[in-house]
């Protein structure tokens, strides 16, 4: 009988393709085992009227009124809504003024000084005037729903979320017709669950989405306030940073809040691409190495064992079906575990999870590219947010540059 004969090439590609699926299939299992685990030992419920929602607000987004909208009708049942607007930024005082009812108060915050994060300086001043016992913080670009935020007082009422705080998954509706900004709701919605759970499911969370969050308030004020982190601009990883080192625990949700975001090109995808990753330097960069190394492999891994997977294709056309198996179980893994944060809504799933889809070859190409990104996030330090240009320092901090 004659065996099929390969090269070295051909075993490490075949090698890579056996690497790839077994390190996806522990992140899924880790996954799903965390999503079982978070669903069990809750505490009582806690009513939304004990809530205060802070949201730093700045106009120029074309989904902004849809998502204070979303926001506005939470706010009927009780729980308190702060909007945070930038003084004389009159397109959002006008959004905010037609959507103002019962449960909303509009404040205007003056420009944050020099060397100081806009967002986090609004947070900072709108803290001192919370009375609720529980404030969450959500992105002017992020919808949740009920079911999400009763989850989250459950869980911080629970014995294991005392005195810490809750964040959940950050997923994208997807945009129709919009290739560059599908890529980025690809790249979200396929990374989420596996970047964010399997760690959870390991050990304490080193880092939190801070699209949305929900902490006491007496511990946000025990542990320093956002005063204590205005000099970052990674304000969710400094936060993280305060509390796991006031010894109190991180809870990462399993329900996904949902982010909208409007049609943009490729330059705009590269530019937010960019400062994802430069801010992902910053978290790495403050990991001991055991930790640095476990999240080097479990997330940096992956696409260059994608790369090695697909080079072999190209060298030996047997390996066509393996490679092809390859992405059916990737697809099916990332489907499965979408479909699973999305049933944690309940009835509320069609409205919280509208839109969120994975999009199969906008999805290969975005963990491919991943490497690219790396490499520029190393290079070039200097991001674009908004209306803004800084240059990132390795601590977090950041320098304002000229537009």
């Amino acid at each position: 009988m004659n065996w099929p004969t390969f090269t070295p090439i051909e075993w490490t590609s075949a090698g890579a393709m056996a690497a790839y699926l077994g390190l996806l299939s522990w992140k899924a299992r880790a996954a799903f085992a965390y999503l079982r685990e978070e669903r069990e030992g809750l505490g009582g419920e806690k009513s939304r009227d004990e809530l205060t929602v802070l949201q730093p607000i700045v106009s120029g987004d074309p989904t902004l009124e849809t998502c204070l909208r979303a926001s506005a009708e939470l706010a009927q049942p009780g729980t308190q809504f702060v909007w945070l607007l930038d003084q004389g930024d009159s397109e959002a005082r006008r959004i905010a003024d037609d959507l103002d009812r019962p449960g909303i108060t509009i404040q205007e915050v003056p420009a944050a000084p020099p060397g100081v994060n806009p967002k986090v300086d609004k947070l900072s001043r709108a803290l001192e005037g919370v009375t609720t016992e529980f404030i969450a913080v959500l992105d002017d670009d992020t919808t949740v729903g009920r079911r999400h935020l009763d989850r989250a007082l459950q869980i911080l009422g629970s014995h294991q979320g005392a005195g810490g705080l809750y964040t959940g998954l950050p997923t994208y509706r997807a945009v129709p017709g919009n290739s560059a900004a599908n890529l980025m709701v690809a790249f979200v919605n396929s990374s989420s669950a596996l970047t964010y759970l399997p760690p959870a499911h390991a050990g304490p969370p080193v880092t939190l989405n801070g699209m949305f969050y929900v902490t006491r308030a007496a511990d946000l004020r025990e542990v320093g306030g956002f005063a204590t982190i205005a000099d970052q601009l990674c304000d969710d990883l400094a936060l993280a940073r305060l509390y796991r080192s006031a010894g109190r625990p991180i809870h990462q949700g399993g329900m996904a809040q949902l982010l909208l975001t409007g049609p943009f090109g490729l330059g705009a995808y590269f530019q937010r691409m960019h400062r994802w990753f430069v801010f992902a330097l910053v978290l790495m960069r403050g990991l001991e190495p055991p930790q640095r190394l476990r999240l080097a492999w479990t997330l940096g891994a992956p696409p260059i064992l994608l790369w090695w997977s697909l080079a072999g294709v190209f060298i030996d056309r047997r390996l066509t079906i393996p490679f092809a198996a390859l992405l059916v179980a990737r697809l099916w893994t990332l489907a499965a575990l979408l479909e699973a944060t999305r049933e944690a809504h309940g009835t509320e799933a069609a409205r919280c999870t509208d839109g969120a889809e994975i999009f199969p070859i906008s999805s290969i190409v975005s963990e491919l590219l991943q490497p690219l990104h790396f490499v520029h996030a190393l290079i070039v330090p200097r991001i674009r947010w908004r209306s803004h240009r800084m240059r990132v320092q390795k601590d977090g901090g950041f320098e304002s540059l000229p537009r």
